[in-house]
């Protein structure tokens, strides 16, 4: 069986609605948010702990700091990038 691709009427229809646009950016700004507070209580927890652990030499601890700064930056720089050239992208209308 083929699966049937929507009108594209019936997506604009859908996201010409008001009610529909905030629904979704209310979502994804509540997930987001959510999940950056798990995320950064979670690195502050773990940054606690390594400096708290007499064990563990020096240099690791600051090699797992390192490393999960380092991840953090990289996250947010993709992202920047993804919603600039989002913006700026000339196809963005074109439907396929």
């Amino acid at each position: 069986m083929e699966e049937q691709k929507p009108h594209s009427n019936d997506s604009n229809h859908y996201w010409n609605k008001l009610f529909n646009r905030v629904e979704r950016a209310l979502g994804w700004f509540f997930f987001v948010t959510g999940a950056l507070i798990l995320v950064a209580f979670y690195l502050y927890q773990l940054i606690i702990a390594l400096f708290k652990d007499t064990e563990l030499n020096i240099f690791v601890k600051f090699g797992i700091f390192l490393v999960v700064i380092g991840f953090v930056i990289l996250i947010f720089s993709v992202i920047r990038e993804k919603v600039t050239i989002a913006g700026k992208d000339k196809y963005r209308r074109v439907k396929q």
